[in-house]
């Protein structure tokens, strides 16, 4: 499980640090067609803020963006809550829709409160 949770914590770096990336780039992180601009990960991040951030959250609750100057669009949704050495956690699944990519690209990506109150990739 730990190999997993490491996994999908390298598959979340790979999404939310390829903003230097030219058009068209591939990293080992992403697929084909895998395109989305500075914006829309800014309104990725906005949406999974919204729902790890609030302290009422729960599992099922989901939050949505869309980018109508490129087209792509996602949720975020909470599938589960847990405890990682002594830390609030929460589990995110992202959907990204990509204009024109065909299938969605789906990603799982572990949150945890710090002691010191801030959200941090597991």
């Amino acid at each position: 499980m730990r190999f997993k949770n490491h996994l999908l914590a390298a598959v979340a770096a790979g999404l939310f640090l390829t903003a230097a990336l030219p058009a068209g780039a591939s990293t080992i992180f992403l697929r084909d067609n895998f395109e989305i601009t500075k914006e829309d990960r800014q309104m990725l991040r906005a949406a999974a803020k919204e729902l790890y951030g609030n302290d009422a959250r729960a599992v099922g609750d989901l939050g949505a963006w869309t980018n109508k100057d490129t087209g792509n669009k996602g949720t975020v949704e909470i599938i589960k809550l847990f405890k990682e050495r002594g830390l609030d956690c929460v589990r995110l699944q992202h959907d990204i829709y990509v204009k024109d990519a065909g299938d969605h690209f789906r990603y799982i990506i572990d949150r945890c409160r710090t002691e010191a109150g801030e959200w941090k990739l597991l």
